[in-house]
C-alpha cells in the first residue's frame, strides 16, 4: 500500500493492486474506521478523507491491518 499526497492535507490517495471483490471488502472496512470521514472509490484506488485529529501514521497502520486480513 502506498499513501499518495493530495493538495488537501486531510486526504490521501491509495493505489490498489487487488481484484474487485477484495476492493469492495476493503472499502467497507475502511469506511468503518473512526478516523475516516469519507472514501472516494475509483478504479484501483481509494481517496481517503480523514478527521482532523487523526494522523496518517495511525490510519496507515489500520489500513495495513485490513489489507493483511484480505
Amino acid at each position: 500500500m502506498k499513501l499518495i499526497n493530495t493538495p488537501n492535507p486531510n486526504a490521501k490517495k491509495i493505489e490498489l493492486d487487488i481484484d474487485n471483490t477484495n476492493q469492495n471488502s476493503m472499502e467497507f472496512l475502511i469506511l468503518n474506521l473512526n478516523s475516516v470521514e469519507s472514501l472516494f472509490v475509483g478504479p484501483n484506488f481509494f481517496t481517503i478523507m480523514k478527521s482532523g485529529e487523526s494522523t496518517w501514521e495511525e490510519i496507515s497502520k489500520e489500513i495495513n491491518i485490513i489489507i493483511d486480513k484480505i
